[in-house]
């Protein structure tokens, strides 16, 4: 039996079971994705308070489907203060990272005129509490 690591390529042997034979196996990776666009609802959960559903959008493409994600820590205060101020980043585009999991790791706002430039990056523990006005 082989155990692999999903954070490093190391893999370990394990003796297999007799009729098995120990050949290595490709290693699993978590896949990650990338949303553009903008948060239209967000909910939490009473039992998980600094946990927030957030649902993406993209108000640009109607036939792109939305995207239902989980927040912690500090990219769930980021969107949650956001959405209760009339900040000018509350309106701007921006790109959501996450992983296969469906859990936010990343948002970047991107500047107006282009949807590859990003003006400000939110990661876990970051400081996100001075918005662009």
């Amino acid at each position: 039996m082989i155990i692999l690591h999903r954070r490093t390529n190391k893999t370990r042997y394990v003796p297999a079971a007799a009729g098995q034979s120990n050949t290595p196996v490709k290693k699993e990776y978590i896949m990650n994705y990338m949303y553009i666009g903008n948060v239209s609802v967000h909910s939490t959960n009473p039992s998980e308070p600094d946990t927030l559903t957030v649902f993406l959008h993209d108000p640009d493409e109607a036939k792109k489907p939305p995207v239902m994600l989980t927040a912690h820590g500090t990219l769930a205060q980021y969107i949650h203060e956001l959405s209760c101020t009339d900040h000018e980043e509350k309106y701007m585009r921006k790109r959501f990272h996450y992983n296969s999991f469906c859990v936010l790791q990343k948002v970047e706002v991107l500047d107006y005129k282009s949807s590859t430039h990003a003006v400000k990056t939110i990661t876990e523990g970051s400081d996100s509490t001075e918005f662009i006005d």
